[in-house]
């Protein structure tokens, strides 16, 4: 399939192929992050604008499915699996932070007393069969940890935490040894600081020295038309806080699609049947379908025969690309008693000679 007809194009912002692997498009954004990032770029729009770019690009083409949506629909097709692109830098932070600590050699996490990105939060959400056919917003609450008000997420009560004297500060204990071949080093977190970098004196009391404490938080979740049962929508910076105050992680949210007792989904076409009483069928006319968003009245040709199908277009799941449309199975009903001139009718013609070919 050739290129998606869309302003962006990711792949040119992170200067990879199309057919560029996992590692390759890992590298090209280590490169351009570690190029554009704020840190090293204070107070240049054009910077930012460009570490952004280059983390959605990165953010799409680093996910299988939503890599595929890109290259089958463009950008368009990515919105519609719920991700439209990151508000601030607070969010990429929150999204890659892995990352970004491991471009600046851990020396950024020292420095600020050894901040931790909050855990991701998963969720899993029962959505009706027509908002996830139609889309819809949902409002949920999720218990998630925030940094805690009296201490500011360091745990301390009164004065600033002190840096831990056996690690200096680091979070790290480093050994050193001689194996066969030359020297080695190698590091794991401090026992004495748990590898937060800092002894606390006296906890606060309000969050026991943890730094978070326990909230509800109310969360608005859009809901794109057409998502499918089992799909995980990411809505970053909504997850837990981060230790010592960190970046916010993300919350996942799982799909588990309910049924409907009159529609199916088949792709992006909905199917159900109606019932067709047997002069209709027979002579034609019209009969009222449920579909996804209101009733249709459906013309039936003369001489439908039963159990096939006839189509309502642009009555299935809509996306910003494309429409499905409402599949019906026609079932005809046959009353159990039938008026006399009918059945007069129907017997002549049943006796009559059938015409030569």
């Amino acid at each position: 399939m050739g290129r998606p007809a869309v302003a962006e194009d990711y792949y040119k912002t992170l200067g990879v192929s199309r057919d560029a692997g996992l590692d390759a498009i890992r590298k090209a954004f280590r490169r351009l992050a570690l190029r554009f990032h704020p840190d090293k770029n204070p107070g240049n729009p054009a910077a930012e604008k460009k570490f952004k770019e280059v983390s959605e690009a990165f953010e799409v083409l680093s996910d299988p499915a939503k890599r595929k949506a890109y290259d089958e629909h463009g950008t368009a097709g990515v919105k519609d699996m719920g991700f439209e692109g990151f508000r601030n830098n607070e969010e990429i932070f929150s999204r890659f932070g892995d990352i970004f600590g491991d471009l600046f050699g851990g020396r950024i996490r020292r420095e600020r007393q050894a901040p931790r990105r909050g855990g991701d939060l998963r969720f899993a959400m029962m959505v009706p069969f027509r908002e996830a056919a139609l889309g819809a917003t949902r409002e949920i609450v999720v218990p998630v940890q925030e940094t805690c008000a009296r201490c500011g997420g360091t745990g301390q009560e009164g004065a600033a935490a002190e840096a831990c004297a056996t690690c200096g500060g680091s979070g790290q204990s480093t050994r050193q040894g001689q194996p066969l071949g030359g020297f080695f080093s190698f590091s794991t977190p401090c026992q004495a600081c748990a590898g937060t970098g800092r002894r606390i004196g006296r906890p606060c009391p309000q969050c026991a020295g943890r730094g978070l404490v326990p909230k509800d938080s109310r969360i608005s979740v859009r809901i794109p038309p057409g998502i499918k049962n089992g799909a995980v929508l990411r809505i970053a910076g909504q997850g837990g806080s981060g230790p010592g105050g960190g970046p916010r992680g993300d919350l996942l949210i799982e799909m588990a699609l309910e049924s409907d007792p009159v529609l199916e989904r088949d792709g992006l076409d909905i199917r159900s049947s109606v019932k067709v009483p047997f002069p209709v069928a027979l002579l034609g006319g019209k009969v009222d379908v449920e579909t996804l968003r209101q009733k249709v009245s459906l013309t039936v040709p003369p001489g439908t025969s039963g159990d096939s199908w006839l189509r309502i277009r642009g009555q299935g799941i809509q996306t910003q690309l494309v429409s499905g449309d409402h599949l019906v199975r026609i079932v005809i009903t046959v009353p159990k008693e039938v008026p006399p001139e009918v059945e007069k009718a129907l017997r002549e013609h049943m006796a009559a000679p059938s015409p030569s070919p």
